[in-house]
């Protein structure tokens, strides 16, 4: 019970990261135009964040529950 609610505690908190990074991301375009064809860059940048967090966050899991 405790791994599906760290799991779920997980996938929001990387939710709202995703959105979050997405956000600044866009903001950072629109804000001084940067020369970013399609918005290739952010969306590189958001899902590089997102794997580390998500990787941060098994590490955890794994360190506290052992391996599942």
């Amino acid at each position: 019970m405790r791994e599906l609610m760290l799991g779920s505690w997980a996938l929001e908190i990387g939710k709202r990261l995703r959105t979050l990074f997405t956000t600044l991301a866009v903001r950072a375009y629109t804000n001084y135009q940067l020369p970013i064809t399609n918005y290739q860059l952010p969306k590189s940048i958001v899902t590089l964040h997102f794997f580390i967090f998500l990787t941060a966050i098994t590490a955890i899991s794994v360190k506290h529950f052992g391996v599942p």
